[in-house]
């Protein structure tokens, strides 16, 4: 007979009915309102659960947690094999375990030494997009605090502009958690923007209109945030493009744009099978698509394409609309702005995106200030440029 496929909800509801007694005993089982029948003695599952977690996050293996919880509370920490598993896989379900992707020091310290001029380079050793989003929101916050420290008239209010994507839409997700974690050197307000517009009507996450929600109904957020959302299609004809720059909600979102601190973008290899922009061309204007091709297309950032030399600014007949263009970022960077790149693996197919992100790093003109990579994708760019020892 096969067996029972476990789930997260079948995982919950045998946590909500464990209660303490000796392995192999019927009263193992029990009804929630038998939990608190001797507190002097018992433990109750959540004091079970966090005993349990404790041992697991010190590294103790289940037969030694078995063993630490009968000895630390006797017969009430007595547990079946199992039960540390049902309790670990509880806790991951509810968000309560958190696993933080080590830093890759000699990879950073090398591509620090390749491009000096950037102000801030972080290699996260792993090969999970969520990881390398968790590290780009702790760069984000950085950059934020040191937008007040430099310029004490930001204390008030940073205006922080999102990209569109799913990396972008983990790091905005992460940086809310951030924010609601007493931090010192934070400006009263933060301001964030919408740059460019969602390009799929079926998946909003990555819209950055929808990443507002992230930061809205949080008791504990340590600043104020507003938003100004961006409604508008994501692709337009270059023909219509100054007459849609000009509609009234469009007009303000473009002129505040210019009043940014911050950018936070990431980016697309043009041979990725995943690209939101290079999939999009390819099936709604294959004319335009090909004249790219022919313009040396490398990939995309901001859903603006770039070629190994330059942003490419061709005209052609469809294109992203966004209140910035590549171009205007190394004025945008000249000025004191910040421009944070972050470039996880692929979150469709999880490949490193080296070579785009070398091809970007190489360009004449910088269009970042700060980059946040997987150690795949550093590895990639390291062996191009002769770093990498496998």
């Amino acid at each position: 007979m096969a067996k029972k496929a476990r789930t997260s909800a079948t995982v919950q509801d045998k946590v909500e009915r464990t209660v303490p007694g000796a392995r192999g005993r019927k009263n193992h089982i029990q009804p929630d309102l038998q939990m608190h029948a001797d507190v002097e003695i018992e433990l109750d599952r959540m004091e079970r659960l966090a005993a349990v977690c404790e041992l697991f996050c010190k590294g103790h293996t289940v037969r030694e947690i078995l063993g630490k919880m009968e000895e630390r509370f006797g017969e009430a920490g007595i547990m079946r094999r199992e039960d540390p598993y049902t309790l670990i896989s509880y806790a991951a379900s509810r968000g309560w375990l958190e696993f933080r992707a080590p830093h890759h020091l000699e990879f950073a310290h090398f591509l620090r030494n390749q491009y000096s001029w950037l102000e801030d380079v972080d290699v996260v050793r792993t090969a999970v997009a969520e990881d390398v989003a968790r590290r780009g929101a702790q760069m984000l916050l950085r950059i934020v605090k040191e937008e007040v420290r430099r310029h004490p008239e930001k204390k008030d209010v940073v205006r922080v502009g999102f990209a569109g994507g799913v990396a972008v839409s983990h790091l905005a997700s992460a940086f809310a958690d951030l924010l609601c974690r007493p931090t010192k050197g934070l400006p009263k307000k933060i301001v964030f923007h919408s740059i460019v517009a969602g390009f799929s009507p079926t998946d909003p996450s990555t819209d950055p209109n929808a990443f507002f929600t992230y930061f809205m109904n949080k008791p504990l957020m340590q600043v104020e945030p507003e938003f100004l959302g961006l409604h508008a299609p994501a692709i337009v004809k270059s023909a219509d493009l100054h007459k849609i720059l000009r509609q009234r909600d469009i007009e303000i979102a473009s002129t505040w744009a210019k009043k940014l601190d911050v950018v936070v973008t990431s980016g697309s290899d043009w041979g990725d099978p995943d690209s939101l922009l290079a999939r999009e061309m390819r099936t709604s204007d294959v004319e335009s698509y090909e004249k790219l091709q022919r313009l040396g297309v490398e990939g995309d950032v901001m859903w603006r394409p770039l070629s190994a030399s330059c942003p490419i600014d061709a005209e052609t007949v469809l294109r992203a609309l966004t209140m910035k263009e590549l171009t205007d970022l190394p004025a945008f960077i000249r000025g004191g702005g910040s421009v944070l790149l972050m470039m996880g693996p692929c979150a469709g197919c999880a490949r490193p995106k080296g070579r785009i992100t070398k091809i970007i790093l190489d360009l004449p003109e910088s269009i970042v200030t700060h980059v946040v990579l997987d150690s795949r994708t550093a590895a990639q760019m390291m062996k191009e440029l002769g770093g990498y020892k496998s």
